[in-house]
């Protein structure tokens, strides 16, 4: 397993399964059955959009596969034993006494071309140590990347319903002129690599997921919650665009993307990246 820590907080995990078993989770990706559709309103790919005009919107043409550990005993045991090797490193790395093992992994998820986030703060429990891990199984496709825009001294980071009210524009690369001093750091996923990172201690981790220009991209996302205890969590819409619409769509053209709040008061430190 090769680490990469792109900051104090923030690791990347390469190498972790070997050939042959990055051959069999690819070819479970690859069957056709089992996938349905978890975003799609009527988006496609197009490249002639402008950039510009179009910088501030999230476009998601996603599908999804749900698998049962007891029905897939084999895939199981494979992602948990890569998941259990970076996140035992981790927790050694940041002398993290987890209560808690990840394991909140139900389904993979597959990104069409055209699918792009705008910068935004994972939804997370906000009094209890929380993670953000991205595993992704993929990489034969153009774009997709991931960048993170950190809070910095003199930089004031304005934060709205859990989006950026300035970051990077996604429909450009990372590297690209327009995002110049936009970007902390990046990087294009490997094939069967691990991302870990926290939301919101010990500061906000804002991140954009750059557009696909083509090919698809499978990832499975989750958070993983250290401590064995309820926890009181923000339910934010960061698909939403800033006035509250969606991209497209009649029946949800008035969604309400604020945040609500569930199990008790948030403190205001955090409340405000919400709300």
């Amino acid at each position: 397993m090769h680490i990469k820590k792109l900051d104090e907080n923030c690791f990347y995990y390469t190498d972790i399964l070997s050939e042959e078993e990055k051959e069999f989770l690819l070819s479970t990706l690859e069957k056709p059955d089992g996938w349905f559709k978890i975003y799609d309103r009527g988006q496609k790919y197009d490249s002639s959009r402008d950039p510009e005009k179009e910088s501030n919107k999230n476009v998601m043409i996603a599908a999804r596969k749900e698998f049962l550990k007891d029905n897939y005993p084999e895939l199981n045991n494979l992602l948990k034993k890569a998941f259990d090797e970076a996140l035992d490193n981790y927790c050694k790395e940041k002398n993290i006494n987890a209560q808690k093992r990840f394991d909140g992994w139900t389904g993979i998820d597959k990104h069409y071309a055209g699918t792009v986030y705008k910068t935004h703060i994972d939804t997370t429990p906000v009094d209890l140590e929380t993670y953000s891990i991205l595993f992704y199984l993929n990489d034969n496709y153009e774009g997709g990347e991931i960048s993170f825009s950190l809070p910095t001294p003199g930089k004031k980071v304005e934060v709205v319903n859990g989006n950026l009210a300035e970051g990077p524009n996604g429909l450009y690369p990372p590297d690209h002129e327009k995002n110049k001093d936009l970007v902390s750091f990046w990087l294009k996923p490997k094939a069967c690599s691990i991302l870990i990172f926290p939301p919101l201690r010990p500061h906000i981790y804002p991140h954009t997921a750059h557009e696909i220009r083509s090919g698809e991209k499978y990832l499975i996302k989750g958070h993983w919650q250290i401590e064995d205890k309820v926890s009181t969590n923000f339910v934010n819409n960061p698909h939403a665009n800033n006035d509250g619409s969606i991209m497209s769509g009649e029946e949800l053209k008035n969604y309400n993307s604020g945040a609500s709040i569930e199990g008790g008061i948030v403190p205001d430190e955090y409340k405000k990246f919400y709300i």
